[in-house]
């Protein structure tokens, strides 16, 4: 058996790929892959506190649902217990869905979940509402994990983070 790294990424946009290859640090492939097309620049939005970030986020796929109402959106929280925190703040919305055991429905709308239940996936615009220190530290796993998150963006990325961003961001 062999490896092949695929040198063309059809998934993800430009700048989503950019990002992805920066996040990976010294992990990633020798050659960076070939973006299959350009696309909308990466969102990082960040604010003081929680509760800010909260407000923009909810307003923002408010927005964007009355925008593109056939959008699958998901928001990628870095664990099970920050994707339930962050769906109780969205609960009283009725386009928000919690999925943590896999059971997305594939159609349009808010899927709040963790980076465990979205490998393989893909979503039209892909939300981090934990783009933190806390949740994504300097370590190998934490650059792997938010690298699975963020490729799974098939037209527009938003990172959102509160109080210290995470430094695998740093000069992106």
């Amino acid at each position: 058996a062999a490896t092949c790294r695929l040198q063309v990424s059809y998934r993800c946009p430009a700048p989503i790929t950019r990002l992805a290859r920066h996040v990976l640090g010294t992990q990633a492939p020798g050659a960076a892959p070939q973006a299959g097309r350009e696309g909308a620049p990466v969102g990082l939005y960040h604010f003081p506190d929680e509760a800010q970030a909260h407000l923009f986020i909810g307003e923002a796929l408010r927005d964007l649902l009355e925008r593109e109402p056939q959008a699958s959106v998901a928001v990628i929280a870095q664990g099970p217990e920050q994707a339930r925190a962050f769906h109780r703040m969205l609960a009283d919305t009725s386009w928000a869905r919690l999925v943590l055991e896999g059971d997305f429905s594939f159609e349009p709308g808010v899927d709040v979940t963790d980076v465990d239940n979205v490998k393989g996936l893909e979503f039209d615009y892909v939300v981090i509402p934990d783009a933190t220190a806390q949740a994504y530290p300097s370590q190998d796993e934490s650059r792997r994990r938010l690298h699975i998150a963020i490729t799974r963006a098939s037209h527009q990325l938003w990172l959102v983070s509160a109080g210290v961003r995470s430094p695998l961001l740093s000069g992106a």
